[in-house]
């Protein structure tokens, strides 16, 4: 983390004061100047500033513009508190005709004047995570007047106004403000905690503003946030004052918190989502050409009360341990989907316990004799063991347990069977109807399908409809009918919501464990070196001429063979041929510097998880971390027993890192023991890296979670989070994993 230190340099020709600017340079530890830093601004400044240099940066929030260069108005110095700030401060300079004089204290200026308080006009929370916006919501107050909003922090530091009239701020008014925030103010400038759109609209009733701070389609302009509410009861906030009832389907299933509207955005509650199923789509279905299944979709049965006491009693006594709340409705829901005879997909997010959830189903039903069988990835097998000998030791004998790739090779045998029940796990695996995967589990006969996973939407809300196809057969008649009878894709996501909605059930953590940890997440920029930018700047020109000559067909294969290689040799040049890196050139910028954060985390006694696509740099990684002495566990498609390596990281406290290739451990694992992730290579498909730090931010994680984003500057990486941040993350599309065409791939290797 770059650290700042501001100097203060007071200008002067022939004794006469001419200006006072703050410039700013690293914290090297040495009393020489580095470099003067002419591109940072005060947020980033008020974060990584020297402890002497804390006033000060108030000081040039206070009275200057937003972005350098930071001059400070000579009616400002007269201030008694400005005088006493820069008397103290050890980095003062005089600079005359170009040259820098250190000074140990800076002349006073005129006499000392009285201030009035300022006008407080509001307090503002500031949002710029569209994807989780509950979280790091930015407190700041507003002055009539000031140039930009003022952090929490109480200072008598004076202000100036755009009409450089000087003035001070005002404790009393901003401390009610503050108790207004009730418990998400914790004394620092971000809110504590992940407050609802309800509690908002209270914050915003006491006073306080909702601002965007960054609009996804026009830079950083701020727009503000005005609170709606329809006739249903749903609500929302969005950046438009009129109230329109907006679609929420398809943020339900992608687990969004905003919609893209067409003229701005809205956030949403997941409570607001989960009820946003609109009536009037019975109005594309009122065609004579309506298959009957559609015309009478009725209203399902409901457990009643006496039942669902019934069923919470048998909880008690066939499971070992006690479910949350959430969780025991998820088991009457899954009781009243069996009343309805019907399949359904449990999609909680990762993390909740859907296992727990099914074992406690299976345990609380008459038929526990009943034959059923999961089916899941290899890495998950043995984990349901676990959980079985845990809660249900009792069914041990009466659930099989088989990964996709056995099933689908010993088809024959379970399509033979008749299951009382047939859990899919990680239900993404089958989102593809063309695959033998699929139609491997399309053959086999239970009484109820039910099928488990954590991002229902990976690609497209056709992934919906392909869980459907095996959970209600029925369902593929509608699916067809609403794809050829729809008029737009937004009729066809709400007429698809309006029949998929009864059978889905999803919770989210923030909606049902309010006090789990908060999870914070850090991009860190990572300057190749010069060798490796010799090596990545030879492949990307050999691929750009190639490009260019190349015909046909051969294009799509060259743009990603060049995409390969070039996010392989921003990971570690030995990842590459020797043909792309003739002079062996081993040494990796992003390597050191995730076993720097390794070593520091823990020698501070925290656990990291690594994660990767491209399980052969674990190889480097191993080597230092051997030589660091730090214990590992090591996960890839090559590990035979899975069931050693997880555990040792759970339970060994010399094991400190676990190393892990997505593929084999994004999805799954309980691994709670960490509290650090560092993501070493990027991923196109949001919902692989929610996967990933669902791995530790989940029930049992006692701590907050710390996220490194690992991201080499002026690379392709850069421009694929830079695409991502403008079209894929924000944009109301579907094909998340497919987000990026071949000409945008040739465009960002050729920029």
């Amino acid at each position: 983390m770059t650290i700042y230190r501001p100097i203060v340099v007071i200008e002067k020709k022939k004794s006469i004061l001419k200006n006072i600017r703050i410039e700013i340079c690293r914290e090297t530890g040495s009393r020489s100047l580095s470099p003067f830093i002419r591109k940072i601004d005060i947020d980033e400044l008020y974060g990584h500033c020297i402890d002497e240099a804390r006033d000060l940066v108030i000081l040039i929030e206070q009275c200057c513009k937003e972005s350098q260069p930071f001059i400070i108005d000579k009616d400002i110095i007269i201030v008694d508190s400005s005088k006493r700030l820069l008397n103290n401060y050890p980095y003062i300079f005089i600079s005359t005709n170009g040259s820098l004089k250190r000074t140990a204290m800076p002349p006073v200026f005129g006499n000392s004047q009285k201030l009035n308080e300022g006008k407080l006009l509001c307090g503002e929370l500031y949002i710029d995570n569209l994807s989780n916006w509950r979280q790091g919501i930015k407190i700041r107050f507003r002055y009539v007047g000031a140039r930009q909003p003022f952090h929490t922090e109480f200072t008598d530091l004076p202000f100036s106004t755009i009409d450089n009239i000087v003035f001070q701020r005002d404790c009393s008014k901003e401390q009610n403000l503050l108790k207004v925030l009730g418990k998400y103010y914790n004394g620092y400038s971000v809110i504590c905690g992940n407050p609802t759109i309800e509690e908002l609209q209270s914050f915003m009733v006491g006073g306080w503003e909702i601002l965007l701070s960054k609009n996804l389609s026009a830079g950083n302009i701020i727009r503000k946030l005005y609170f709606h509410t329809s006739n249903s009861g749903i609500e929302w906030l969005s950046d438009e004052k009129s109230s329109t009832e907006i679609d929420f389907l398809e943020a339900y299933l992608k687990d969004r918190n905003y919609l893209k509207l067409k003229d701005g955005l809205a956030l949403l509650s997941s409570e607001s989502i989960s009820k946003a199923i609109k009536e009037d789509i019975r109005s594309i279905i009122s065609s004579n050409k309506v298959p009957d299944t559609i015309r009478n979709n009725k209203e399902q049965l409901v457990l009643k009360e006496e039942e669902k006491k019934n069923i919470r009693g048998k909880i008690e006594k066939h499971v070992n341990g006690q479910l949350n709340t959430y969780q025991t409705e998820g088991v009457l829901w899954l009781h009243q989907m069996r009343l309805n005879k019907t399949g359904c997909l449990l999609a909680d997010e990762m993390g909740l316990g859907k296992t727990i959830q099914v074992l406690a189903y299976i345990a609380s039903s008459e038929l526990t004799c009943q034959h059923h069988l999961v089916v899941c990835p290899a890495s998950l097998k043995h984990n349901w063991e676990l959980e079985i000998n845990k809660f249900t030791p009792q069914l041990s004998s009466f659930i099989d347990i088989v990964t996709y790739d056995h099933l689908r090779i010993n088809i024959k045998h379970y399509s033979k069977m008749v299951y009382d029940n047939i859990i899919i796990d990680e239900g993404q695996n089958i989102k593809n109807k063309d695959t033998k995967r699929f139609y491997a589990l399309k053959s086999l006969e239970a009484n109820q399908f039910i099928v488990l996973t954590g991002t229902p939407i990976e690609n497209s809300i056709e992934d919906v409809w392909s869980y459907f196809s095996i959970l209600i057969p029925e369902m593929d008649s509608i699916h067809q009918f609403l794809k050829r009878e729809a008029t737009n894709m937004e009729k066809y996501i709400e007429a698809s919501g309006y029949f998929l909605h009864p059978y889905i059930l999803r919770r989210t953590k923030y909606e049902v464990l309010r006090d789990l940890p908060e999870k914070n997440e850090v991009t860190v920029y990572i300057n190749l070196d010069k060798q490796e930018r010799l090596v990545y700047d030879s492949i990307r020109n050999t691929f750009v001429k190639a490009l260019n000559s190349g015909i046909g067909g051969r294009i799509n294969s060259i743009a990603l063979e060049a995409l390969l290689r070039l996010r392989q040799a921003c990971l570690s040049p030995s990842l590459l041929p020797h043909s792309l890196n003739p002079n062996k050139i081993s040494h990796s910028s992003k390597l050191a510097k995730a076993f720097e954060n390794i070593k520091d985390f823990t020698k501070h006694g925290h656990k990291t998880l690594v994660f990767s696509q491209f399980p052969s740099v674990f190889t480097d990684i191993e080597k230092m971390l051997n030589e660091g002495g730090i214990g590992f566990a090591l996960l890839t498609g090559k590990t035979t027993d899975r069931k050693t390596p997880v555990e040792k990281f759970q339970n060994d406290e010399n094991i400190s890192v676990f190393l892990i290739s997505l593929k084999t451990g994004g999805t799954g694992l309980n691994l709670t023991a960490a509290d650090r992730i560092i993501l070493l290579d990027d991923w196109w498909n949001p919902a692989v890296e929610e996967q990933a730090m669902g791995r530790a931010h989940r029930i049992g994680q006692k701590n907050p979670i710390t996220v490194l984003r690992l991201v080499c500057t002026n690379t392709i990486e850069e421009k694929i989070i830079d695409l991502q941040k403008t079209k894929l993350q924000y944009a109301n599309e579907f094909n998340i994993s497919k987000d990026i065409s071949i000409e945008e791939i040739i465009n960002i290797i050729e920029s």
